[in-house]
């Protein structure tokens, strides 16, 4: 996710329903959701965050896992709207089920696709399948500051909780972090109960 930024000529936010589906295996998706990724990067150069832009992004092997468990929603213009089958994905979240959570591991959307709704109808469609699966609320790590990080996921509804409060994925990722030297005062845990 990045700043705020007014729709691109021909996007009019009010027209756009998004369709959100699971994605299964495909070498040339993990390839596209790579793309995604390093396009995302760039606008935390403008924050002071250049650790998190020159950061070893995930590799293809690591998108084709995810793929390939079925831990990845894609979302994009509906198949019969003009040509949203030569744009293909515009963002994607990744997410695994972790004790009775799903946390959300990656959520991003290109930067020219951006506030208008997708990154929104990416985390309904989740709550709306952990919901089916049984299990009690989306958890993540990110940034306190970030405009496009914490606060946004705050205007969504969820609340800052102790990373002792997370999940088992949860505690891992925070341990990843003090590991890597990042500043603890920097993240956060957030849930959203379903």
């Amino acid at each position: 996710m990045k700043p705020s930024q007014a729709p691109q000529a021909g996007h009019d936010r009010s027209q756009v329903a998004w369709q959100i589906d699971k994605a299964g295996p495909n070498q040339a998706l993990a390839r596209r959701l790579l793309a995604i990724e390093f396009a995302c990067s760039h606008p935390f150069l403008f924050v002071g965050l250049q650790r998190v832009t020159w950061r070893s992004l995930p590799s293809l092997p690591n998108f084709r896992e995810a793929l390939n468990a079925g831990r990845v929603w894609i979302g994009g213009l509906p198949s019969d709207r003009p040509g949203s089958s030569r744009l293909g994905p515009l963002g994607f979240c990744m997410a695994a089920a972790s004790d009775s959570d799903l946390h959300i591991d990656e959520l991003d959307v290109l930067p020219s696709w951006q506030n208008m709704g997708l990154a929104s109808a990416l985390l309904a469609r989740l709550a709306k399948d952990a919901k089916t699966q049984g299990l009690t609320r989306l958890t993540l790590t990110t940034f306190v500051d970030v405009p496009w990080n914490a606060p946004f996921y705050a205007k969504r509804g969820f609340q800052v909780i102790a990373p002792e409060a997370g999940n088992a994925r949860v505690a891992s990722e925070w341990q990843r972090l003090i590991d890597k030297g990042i500043d603890p005062q920097s993240r956060c845990v957030m849930a959203l109960e379903l």
